[in-house]
């Protein structure tokens, strides 16, 4: 963090019998300034002159107060500023999921509306700047997006095959058991809405990718619990530090969303491996 200082050491003016403008004056200044990148500049004058000399030292002293105005508004605003908020995109959070970025039909996580509230679901994140709890708040939107396209795709797949055998959504009877039903529909001749075959096809592969990511997940949800223990213990130290100190209200808006995000995982996570179960394998086998 930058310092600045400015100490006047003495001011010394002798009344002698002389004009005004012949008064001796002696000044001495020490200017010290810690820059960003850690440089430190240091400046002493020792001036004695006149009184009537002093207006133009003075305006040389103003320069370097001036300096320091602005040394100051330039660390004031480095510590005021924050990133913009992160965003958690689908195909961020796995290489094997970019190439359904750009389709609505299986991209639940960009068109995400909470089932409660009606509202959109942005995956957003607050960034401070501090990498610790920057990395905590986006930690915990890559898990809630993860886990929100897994359910909305296991959810979307169980009202598809419900379309095409012509029946009611079935909850109970594993989904891998409900694709194998359409596929001996499709190959056994029925006629079926090529659309809905494509859709469903797309959505048994998607299931596949995701299979693959039930390890990231449980390996991010790891990763989350060591980063919010890591600042629940280091909580009282990184008050210290300014920016987290004048971005407080920032970081509670952050650990808030953070929660919900964990809650509304957590609830799904624990049955989420048995649920995505034999997906690869009936991937494999698309129609």
């Amino acid at each position: 963090m930058r310092t600045s200082r400015l100490v006047l050491a003495g001011l010394t003016v002798g009344f002698l019998s002389l004009g005004c403008e012949h008064i001796p004056v002696q000044m001495h200044t020490s200017m010290t300034v810690q820059h960003a990148d850690g440089t430190v500049d240091h400046k002493e004058t020792h001036w004695q002159g006149s009184l009537a000399e002093l207006p133009g030292h003075m305006e040389e002293l103003g320069h370097d107060l001036t300096m320091i105005t602005n040394e100051l508004e330039a660390q004031l605003k480095k510590l005021t500023e924050v990133p913009p908020p992160g965003k958690v995109a689908l195909k961020d959070l796995s290489p094997g999921l970019a190439k359904y970025e750009d389709d609505a039909n299986v991209n639940f996580v960009g068109h995400a509306i909470d089932a409660k509230t009606k509202e959109p679901i942005p995956f957003e994140y607050v960034k401070i700047g501090v990498p610790d709890y920057d990395g905590f708040f986006q930690s915990a939107q890559e898990i809630y997006a993860l886990v929100y396209e897994c359910t909305e795709a296991i959810s979307q797949m169980r009202q598809l095959v419900a379309k095409i055998m012509d029946s009611g959504v079935d909850a109970k009877t594993e989904l891998w058991a409900q694709i194998d039903k359409v596929r001996a529909k499709i190959q056994g001749g029925a006629q079926v809405d090529s659309e809905l075959v494509a859709r469903f096809n797309t959505l048994v592969d998607l299931g596949a990718v995701m299979v693959q990511l039930v390890p990231v997940v449980g390996q991010k949800a790891i990763k989350l619990a060591q980063q919010g223990q890591a600042l629940v213990m280091n909580a009282q130290a990184s008050i210290t530090n300014p920016k987290v100190l004048l971005h407080l209200p920032l970081i509670k808006k952050g650990v808030i969303a953070s929660a919900k995000a964990m809650k509304d995982s957590g609830e799904v996570l624990v049955d989420f491996g048995q649920k995505m179960a034999h997906l690869d394998e009936k991937a494999s086998k698309s129609t």
